[in-house]
């Protein structure tokens, strides 16, 4: 078995496979020209309680084309190229034009970036309107997995960590909590969230 690997002016890669040599000078041809990169991502549906999956680019993908026209034959016609070159190659696969999911996210979506910095600018100012002083804080962001492996327990998130669980008293780590890892919280989240909530900000200003 012979193996070639080309790719198409898009980026995406064709595999050829033959029973006998494959012509190296074969080129890849993309029934849509350089394309876009598939920016599929999801998004937390509220509403629904579930993530849901958007995919845009897949808005204007391949519909019952012609009957002249098939993008999945080899290429007969370079100026109207398919998925497949002419040739004796008796496999070929290539990557979806029009993917649902990819490995990743390219760039988040511009809202989603507007919405997380006045999110993250919005907690600081409570943090500080909180006690009415400047908060002093540990930022943490937890990446999301990059393995290619589903991980529905992890995401990206931002953690923050106070240097104060009082006006003007610090959090001191206990040795069960440096040296174990177990750490007490000296106060309820839905407390605490409530606190904070109840500090008016405006982040317009």
């Amino acid at each position: 078995m012979h193996k070639r690997r080309v790719t198409k002016p898009d980026g995406r890669a064709l595999l050829l496979y033959g029973r006998q040599p494959l012509d190296e000078s074969m080129s890849a041809p993309s029934p849509e020209g350089p394309g876009v990169a598939p920016n599929a991502h999801l998004r937390w549906h509220p509403l629904r309680g579930e993530w849901v999956a958007y995919a845009g680019h897949r808005q204007h993908r391949t519909f019952l084309p012609p009957p002249e026209y098939n993008p999945l034959a080899p290429t007969t016609d370079p100026s109207n190229p398919t998925e497949v070159p002419p040739g004796n190659w008796d496999v070929a696969v290539f990557e979806n034009l029009f993917p649902a999911l990819t490995l990743a996210a390219h760039d988040p979506p511009a809202l989603a970036v507007a919405t997380e910095a006045r999110a993250l600018k919005t907690v600081l100012m409570k943090f500080d309107g909180l006690w009415q002083r400047p908060f002093p804080y540990i930022l943490a962001f937890h990446q999301a997995p990059t393995d290619g492996v589903e991980h529905p327990e992890a995401h990206l998130h931002a953690e923050f960590y106070p240097a104060f669980r009082m006006p003007n008293r610090l959090k001191y780590l206990a040795g069960s909590e440096i040296g174990a890892g177990v750490f007490t919280a000296d106060t309820v989240p839905e407390q605490k969230a409530e606190e904070l909530r109840a500090v008016a900000v405006n982040i317009d200003a």
